[in-house]
């Protein structure tokens, strides 16, 4: 068993988690669209999502979404903040499960009001991918020496928060 401190030390960590972290997608066969494929050809199932009330917790942003979309549909959600700032900078990542899962999520997200002035706005993320969501996170300057610096993301597994 590893710690979340040793972990971050290197990038096979992340990708260990990212296979123990995969759900195969439960599409049927003959039903599927063509994919929607990013700029570098991986399946769109990462989202920013605009309009996240300054005020809110990761955690509070999970039980707004609970009310839209099922827990187990998603298995990453980052909400940033500004290093020592009470606020969160008004928008999250989001990563689903599957291209499918992703895309019916994202619509249903769009427009979704979660204060009185402001709605929900949903677009590609520019990193795409559970893997590369952790990967992008470990890069940033939130985690450096085993040490959080700023707010960590949620992961879940099969709708179970389970640590980074």
């Amino acid at each position: 068993r590893w710690s979340p401190a040793e972990a971050w030390h290197s990038e096979a960590s992340v990708h260990r988690l990212s296979r123990a972290m995969t759900v195969p997608a439960k599409e049927p066969a003959d039903a599927s669209p063509a994919p929607n494929l990013s700029e570098g050809g991986a399946p769109v199932t990462t989202f920013l999502m605009r309009g996240v009330p300054r005020k809110s917790s990761a955690w509070e942003l999970v039980r707004q979404l609970d009310a839209v979309i099922p827990r187990h549909s998603y298995d990453f959600v980052y909400v940033p903040r500004k290093r020592q700032a009470p606020a969160n900078m008004g928008f999250a990542f989001i990563n689903f499960v599957g291209e499918s899962v992703a895309q019916a999520s994202a619509a249903r997200l769009r427009g979704l009001q979660l204060t009185r002035m402001r709605f929900v706005e949903v677009s590609e993320a520019d990193v795409q991918g559970f893997a590369a969501s952790l990967l992008r996170f470990q890069k940033a300057k939130c985690f450096l020496g085993g040490r959080e610096l700023c707010h960590a993301p949620l992961v879940f597994r099969e709708g179970e928060s389970v640590p980074i």
